[in-house]
């Protein structure tokens, strides 16, 4: 017989008020107030052998959540690093930046355009 892969269990509310609590209604990627809709986001991810335990659980709004799911930690601070990087770019409206915000806008219509 096939190894199953092992169903991951639902939080409860009291489980999600707990997860919540430990940073005070806040992501803990952004700081950012969580609001109604927020994801528990694993601490030790299930194919590195994460649990569905409360402790393994920290809050992110579905924003952070849905941008960082997948990277790790390094790769995921060299990424806010070169963001940060290019929004002084953009800010400062170098060629770089410029480029750089045009991309990303273009990207975002594209986004828009392919999910109508």
């Amino acid at each position: 017989m096939p190894d199953m892969k092992k169903r991951r269990k639902s939080l409860t509310p009291s489980e999600r008020k707990i997860i919540r609590a430990k940073t005070a209604g806040r992501c803990h990627v952004c700081g950012g107030l969580l609001g109604k809709k927020w994801a528990a986001d694993h601490v030790l991810a299930h194919c590195r052998d994460g649990t569905d335990e409360t402790d393994n659980f920290l809050p992110a709004c579905n924003s952070c959540n849905r941008l960082r799911w997948h990277y790790k930690p390094g790769r995921f601070r060299k990424i806010l690093a070169l963001g940060v990087y290019m929004a002084k770019e953009m800010r400062d409206r170098t060629e770089l930046g410029n480029l750089v915000r045009a991309k990303f806008n273009n990207r975002k219509r594209h986004s828009r355009t392919r999910r109508k």
